[in-house]
Order: structure tokens, then sequence, then C-alpha cells
């Protein structure tokens, strides 16, 4: 359909143009400002004719074709339109919602830190000793960990005394954190119950002092009531189980420790208990003693690395070889000057159950603290005041180690030389159906570059391998560059998704209504093309000089075209 509109007069045109506003506004969305609490003042307001100069830039001549719509779109900015308040504006509430918000985002932000700061629960299960990194060979870079567990409560634990039944009711898994999620659950290939393996190694460091029979402690010598408190440790005697009373003070130091007999009888024990004698002049050289006692005992453990071992250190008094100088005292003692942090260092290599007992009022109490391992186990030591205390601590002790389950398992890791620190998750479903967990921690001793504590036995080698569950050998350096090139174009591939897709998902673009020519012009002109404000010349009419195309003068009839119906 076309129709065709004398637009000589301009009064006609301009209200034509004026519906075409009002009902452009009716389309538009409400504007922010109608939000705040404004709306049109329904005037219109002069403004000066130098910003109307600025509103209304010279209109430049273009070859394109004009057209209705050019001309309805290009408006001449005569006046502005107010805005008024729809209500009074209130400072105050505005300043109370600022308050809220800012609530809100404390709350959340409290909550958030909760989550991931929230204070450890107690745990149930706890390491007995350092987590232990070991390997099948040397150039198998697997890792596989030994753990000695053991029970924050063990006179409530109720566990299977077969170790084949205990193996099932043990999971492990790497320990989350708030970035990072919790690793795959595996079964431990080996598990020792403690409580029915009698494989316990004890060595008992025992003060003998000129000071143990000067003091009391309960109305009898100090000598008297720790050999009734040794004998604690012989009650409950297993068979397995070997027991060492190893003398020292400042004379022979290392001899006496090196000659001491393992006890594999009640009655062998009972005997080294008894002859224990004072040395008068005696000196207490505690810290070259326990440096001494414990590399026997790490001899030991390389040689028989599935039993248990044990170090009950028993003093009335603190390490002062070498520093009160007495004649005779053992000259390699004197030379040496062992301190403290020897002792302690010693104590993280070896890796052995340290428990410390202090006699009378006279002992270093700061120093027994720290040479308890693990260092975290503050529990491992004891001020005796009687004989009773003292019984009943070595009692304890011993009972701990009885409760003990010792379990080696593996991971999804491939490199031991990659692993810096480690935390697992450990749980222990008992006969009475109560779920016991813990976390035990795993920290590379070195500082650049893992090594492994020692290397798995033929039976834990031959465990580890029948394994299914077993990390495979890692790939070839090649085939992990590639595996990583795959992983970054895969990056790439849901970055470039998240860049050009999800935004032609969420915001299409609507394709244009087609448009059809007449007269070789195209009605209305393209967006993408500047609007024209220049007339076609008419047919058979050659124009201005060059064939220009002459600009429209006033107001000339307008064809419009209906789509629907075409020509």
């Amino acid at each position: 359909m076309i129709g065709n509109y004398n637009t000589e007069s301009g009064s006609d045109l301009t209200k034509i143009f004026d519906l075409c506003k009002r009902l452009a506004i009716l389309r538009r969305r409400a504007a922010p400002d109608f939000s705040r609490g404004f709306q049109p003042t329904g005037r219109l307001e002069k403004i000066p004719a130098s910003r109307e100069r600025r509103l209304n830039p010279p209109r430049r001549l273009a070859p394109e074709v004009d057209s209705i719509v050019a001309d309805a779109t290009w408006e001449k900015f005569r006046a502005r339109r107010g805005l008024k308040p729809t209500a009074k504006l209130n400072r105050r509430s505005a300043a109370k919602r600022r308050l809220q918000r800012s609530k809100i985002f404390l709350i959340c932000l409290v909550a958030l830190c909760g989550i991931g700061c929230r204070a450890e629960k107690a745990q149930d299960i706890r390491p007995a000793e350092r987590v232990e990194l070991l390997a099948l060979d040397e150039n198998d870079p697997r890792p596989y960990f030994h753990a000695e567990l053991k029970f924050a409560k063990p006179d409530q634990v109720k566990l299977p005394s077969r170790s084949e039944e205990l193996r099932k009711m043990i999971k492990v898994r790497e320990a989350g954190s708030l970035f990072m999620r919790e690793g795959r659950e595996f079964t431990p290939f080996k598990v020792s119950n403690r409580a029915t393996e009698g494989k316990l190694d004890v060595m008992m460091l025992f003060d003998l002092s000129g000071s143990m029979i000067t003091g009391s402690l309960g109305g009898r010598t100090r000598l008297d009531a720790a050999k009734d408190a040794a004998r604690v440790l012989v009650e409950k005697f297993r068979p397995g189980d070997r027991i060492a009373i190893a003398p020292f003070e400042s004379h022979e130091v290392r001899a006496r420790i090196e000659n001491a007999v393992f006890a594999e009888t009640p009655e062998a024990a009972e005997a080294q208990i008894g002859g224990l004698q004072v040395r008068r002049d005696g000196n207490t050289a505690l810290y070259s003693a326990t440096i001494f006692a414990l590399n026997r005992l790490q001899r030991l453990k390389k040689k028989e690395p599935d039993r248990q071992y044990m170090l009950v250190i028993l003093t009335d008094g603190k390490n002062d070889a070498g520093q009160d100088l007495r004649q005779g005292d053992d000259p390699e003692v004197l030379q040496r000057k062992d301190n403290l942090d020897g002792v302690i260092k010693k104590l993280n290599e070896v890796n052995i159950q340290t428990f410390t007992v202090g006699v009378g009022d006279e002992t270093d109490a700061g120093a027994l603290k720290q040479m308890v391992f693990p260092q975290e186990n503050k529990e491992q030591y004891s001020k005796a005041t009687d004989t009773r205390s003292l019984a009943k601590f070595l009692a304890g002790a011993k009972q701990s180690l009885n409760e003990q389950i010792g379990i080696l398992f593996f991971t999804r890791r491939r490199d031991y030389h990659d692993l810096k620190s480690l935390n697992f998750r450990v749980q222990i479903k008992t006969l009475d159906e109560k779920i016991l967990q813990g976390v035990i921690p795993w920290n590379c001793r070195a500082a650049a570059g893992c090594a492994p504590d020692r290397t798995m036995e033929r039976e834990e080698m031959r465990l580890a391998t029948e394994s299914a569950e077993a990390p495979q050998p890692p790939p070839e350096q090649w085939k992990e560059l590639l595996w990583l090139l795959f992983r970054f174009a895969i990056a790439l591939a849901i970055l470039a998704g998240l860049w050009w897709g999800i935004p032609k998902i969420i915001w299409p673009v609507t394709p244009l209504p087609h448009i059809p020519v007449r007269g070789g012009a195209k009605l209305p002109p393209s967006r993408s093309v500047s609007k024209s404000r220049v007339a076609p010349p008419a047919p058979g009419e050659s124009g201005r000089a060059g064939g220009a195309a002459r600009p429209r003068q006033g107001f000339e009839e307008t064809r419009i075209y209906d789509n629907k119906k075409g020509n």
C-alpha cells in the first residue's frame, strides 16, 4: 500500500513527529531516575541559544538515500524536559540502607572465615610417630607411606583382632582444604594390630647418678621407687617383647648403653632391674646418653623395621656432665658437649617414640618436655611425685604402645620428588559401629628434593604390587608434556566459549527485517550506514551538473512503502 501525503503544511508534520515520539517513549524501559523517585514534569523548559547550537550540529550532505525514518530520528533540541521528585527524598533512610548492607556483608565475611578457618575438631586418631616415606626401590619414584596410629581414648575402642579384618575397616585419603577437595579413598595394603602382635622393643635409660640415693620420693630413696616403677614394664610381658635396662651417669656412658641386653623373658628383665647400683661420684650425662640410646635403637630399626620401638628416659636431675668436671668422668662425653638441640635433631631423624619421667623437684622439666617424641604428644612427659604416680605413668606408656596400629598405604601420587607436605585423613570403623577420624601430617625433611626414609621389605613389596589400587609408574616426559598441552587447549576452549558463546545465548542478535528494493534505493537505510540527508533525483532528471544530487528543498512528497504487500 502506498500513501501520498502533502507535507507543505508544517503543522501537520509536526503533529506526526510528536505522535511518533510519544509512541517511542512508551516502548522504552523506565529510566533509572524514575526508580529513584523522579518523573517528567510534563512541560518544556527553554534552553539558551548557545546550548541549542551545541546540541544541533550542522547537517552534512551525503549521497545516500533519505527516508522518513531518517527524518524522524533527526531531531532539533530546542528545549529540555525537566524532572521532579515523586516524593520527598529521605537521606536518613538511604544511610540506614547502606548500614544494613554493610552489616550483611560483614556477616557473610565472618561466615566465610568461619568455614575456612573453623576450629579443628578433637581428633579421635593421632600419629604415634612421624609418618615415613617408603619406596619400592631406588629407581621407582612412586611414594608409599607408613604410619603408627594411636587413639585418644584407647579403652573405648573395639577393633577386630585379625589384621585382615581390620584392614577392610580403615580408609585413608588426602585431606582437603578451603581451596582443594579431598582425594580418593584408599584401603591400606598392610595393617599391623599391635594389641595382638607382640613385637615391642623397649629401652629404659635409668639415671644412676649420686642424687638417686641422696634424695627421697614418698619416704623412700629415688632409686628404690624407680626400681619398683620399672617393674611395671615387665608386667603383662608378651611373647616377642624385649626390654633392656640401660643405666647411665657420667662414666663409660657409651659402653654401658651398647652393652645393655634386651631381655626376652620377664625373669631376665627382673634380674637387670635388681642389679642396678648407684655411683655416688657420678654426674648426669643426660643428652649424651639419649643420643647413644637413639643410635642403637636406630640400628635395630633398620634390621627389623616391622617391630615397635620405645625409649623411656628416667632421671632425677638435669644434664650437668661437662659443666661440673670431676676426676674420672667419661672423656668422650666431655669432648662431645652434646646439647638439647642435638637431642631434638636426633629424635626427628630416628623417629622413635620417646617418654620422659622426672623424679623429684630438681629436674629440668623444660628440657624433658622438649625431649618427648612426637613433640605434639605432651602427655608423654610426667613429673613423678610418688611411687604410685610413677608406676601409673609407665604402665600407661606401655599400654598405649600395645593399643596402637600400624598401616602402610599409598595415594594417587606418582613421584615423591615433587612432594613437600601432605595431610592424610584416616577413618576407622569399630566393631560397635563407631566412626573414628583423625588427620595425620607428613612433611618432607629435605630442603630440596624429597628422599624416602627407607626401602620396603620383601613382604611389603609383594603386598604393594599385588594391590589393584596401587599407583601406576609415572609416564615418560614427552607424554607428560603432551598431556599438559592437551589440558591447556581444553582451558582455552572453555575460555572461548565463555567469551563468545555465552553472550550470544544470553543476548541474541535480532536480525533486521528484509526491506524491498525499489528504484535502486533501500528504505529505510541500514543502521551501519550513516543516515542520508539528501533526496534522490527524480527519474529522467539529470540534477545538477556532473550528476550530483540536489539537496531537498523544504518539505517534499515522501513515499511510504508497505513491506508486507511488496509493490
